[in-house]
């Protein structure tokens, strides 16, 4: 990796200027919000010197944004003073060993961000532990000398070079790939496709470890529509989806009787969860847990809007209102891509990407997203973009 710039930059230009000439490609960011000032945010990062001029005469107060992963070639844990994470990382520490010295920044917030070199599979996910999120593929932190618009600043404090993330982190943050149970294999002459498609709604939901009540919902939603069209037949639908359910920690009941039995309209569902016994705390003094059964029903559309707070809402409206994002999931800058970034999910794993779809499609149903017709800036053309109810451009 190129050194790190070292030159007497004084304004937000010359410090995306001296980023972009070590090869991190930088994109304006809003001084109020922190959403991508341009078109595609982060994807439309560059480190052309025309490009970044450009944009900074257009908006000289803007924030410096840096994409994560292998734009920059390095990851970023995000320690947040909400949810305690000086304390959680502290934590962490005294229990696996020192971070090694790397660069480390600041935040106008008061958290701090530490730079890593980038590994492979470290995406973006926010709070892998209370208080500690990570910036990786598919994500982006505002860069050091970044001045928000009450006057807080990133503030660059150890100048190192991005260090290797100890094993330990790595262990932590990188979301391990899990192999499936065996399940009760395909028994009809369905075509290929179909199959292919059973399997990967199963080894979807039997491999999520968050979000496990939604990863639920969508596959059974998803098989349903096989058993619609004709061509799945409902008992294997129902028994393949029923040996998913189980790894994963849930189970029927029926008439008052635990039972192992396939699912039926007439049962009861029931989620075996780990409960603490409050007899320890924090990192290093862990406390017991045990396995407790509550109640459990599907989820429905409303719960899962529900889930999304209002503060969380803001920060989407702000970042769809603030960029260019189109509603097709196929396309590079598609509105999922912003709500996931918001809510701190991976949409490279599949159930979270449906959970996203879920939330978008139901969104623009009933009007808290909006599709709009403007001017392509680039291709000089009308398109269609998802902007939130709230939008008067």
């Amino acid at each position: 990796m190129p050194p790190l710039p070292r030159v007497a930059a004084t304004t937000a230009l010359d410090h995306a200027l001296a980023f972009a000439d070590i090869g991190w490609p930088a994109f304006p960011c809003s001084p109020q919000t922190k959403a991508p000032l341009v078109v595609r945010g982060l994807y439309s990062a560059s480190t052309d010197v025309a490009t970044i001029h450009r944009w900074w005469r257009q908006w000289p107060d803007a924030m410096i944004g840096l994409p994560t992963g292998s734009p920059t070639g390095v990851w970023v844990l995000d320690v947040d003073l909400k949810d305690d994470g000086p304390a959680q990382l502290a934590a962490l520490v005294d229990l696996n060993g020192p971070l090694p010295d790397t660069y480390i920044v600041d935040t106008a917030s008061g958290g701090r961000h530490y730079y890593f070199r980038h590994v492979e599979g470290v995406r973006n996910r926010g709070k892998f532990a209370p208080g500690l999120d990570v910036r990786g593929e598919g994500g982006y932190v505002v860069a050091a000398h970044s001045v928000r618009d009450d006057g807080t600043f990133y503030d660059l404090v150890n100048d190192a070079e991005p260090a290797d993330a100890p094993q330990w982190l790595l262990d932590l943050v990188v979301r391990r790939q899990h192999s499936a149970p065996v399940l009760p294999a395909a028994s009809n002459d369905n075509a290929p496709y179909v199959d292919a498609a059973v399997a990967g709604e199963i080894e979807a939901l039997v491999s999520t470890r968050a979000g496990r009540n939604n990863a639920l919902n969508d596959a059974a939603f998803n098989l349903g529509t096989l058993v619609g069209a004709g061509v799945l037949g409902r008992g294997e639908a129902e028994t393949r989806l029923y040996a998913a359910a189980v790894a994963n920690g849930y189970f029927s009941v029926s008439r008052g009787k635990a039972n192992l039995a396939p699912m039926s309209g007439a049962q009861e569902w029931r989620h075996l969860v780990s409960v603490p016994l409050g007899n320890g705390s924090g990192l290093t003094r862990p406390q017991d847990h045990a396995g407790v059964v509550t109640e459990w029903q599907w989820p429905s559309k409303d719960a899962l809007l529900e889930a999304v707070s209002n503060d969380e809402m803001d920060r989407i409206f702000s970042e769809v209102d603030m960029a260019d994002y189109r509603e097709s999931e196929q396309a590079k800058d598609w509105v999922g891509h912003a709500v996931a970034f918001v809510l701190g999910v991976d949409v490279s794993e599949k159930a979270e990407k449906r959970r996203i779809k879920k939330l978008v499609t139901a969104w623009i149903e009933d009007g808290t997203l909006r599709i709009v017709e403007a001017r392509d800036p680039l291709r000089r053309i009308a398109k269609k973009f998802v902007k939130s109810r709230n939008f008067k451009g």
